[in-house]
This record gives structure tokens, C-alpha cells and sequence, in this order.
């Protein structure tokens, strides 16, 4: 419960790239690495490089963490119930 109380705060916005919120976007929304890569034309290899820049730079430890901050920042659009 200590964590829960204490925990960092996440970073502002604006310290991650253009190309790390892409990237976090679509993590988001559940795509794997390798559909990223492909989506964005890069490699598997520099999709990881970003995801773990960026999670070093938001100061968080796991996906989880990635998808708090995309939540939170309203990274993730709505999707309508069906």
C-alpha cells in the first residue's frame, strides 16, 4: 500500500517524441511490436528501442504502466460499445 501512496508521477506529455506517442497509440490499442513495425515502416528491433525509452522516460516499469499514461493522456480514442 506504501507504493500505492508514494508512487512517481508521471512525466508531462510533451517529453516524449512524435514518433514514441505513435508508437505508445498503438500499443494501446493492443497491436503487437511486429504490427507496428510494419505499420510504421520501421524495424521490430527499433520499436522496442522507443517503448523502453519511453518507459524510462515516463518513469514506469511495464505495459501496464505504458497504458496508464496513454489512458490518462488521452491517447487511446473511445471506442463505441457495440
Amino acid at each position: 500500500m506504501t507504493y500505492l501512496l508514494n508512487r512517481p508521477k508521471l512525466q508531462n506529455q510533451a517529453q516524449i517524441t512524435r514518433r514514441q506517442r505513435e508508437i505508445l497509440q498503438l500499443l494501446a490499442e493492443g497491436r503487437p511490436m511486429k504490427d507496428i513495425a510494419d505499420i510504421l515502416d520501421i524495424s521490430p528491433g527499433r520499436v522496442a528501442f522507443h517503448k523502453y525509452n519511453m518507459m524510462e522516460k515516463l518513469g514506469v516499469s511495464s505495459n501496464a504502466g505504458l497504458l496508464l499514461y496513454a489512458l490518462r493522456h488521452r491517447m487511446v480514442p473511445a471506442k463505441e460499445a457495440a
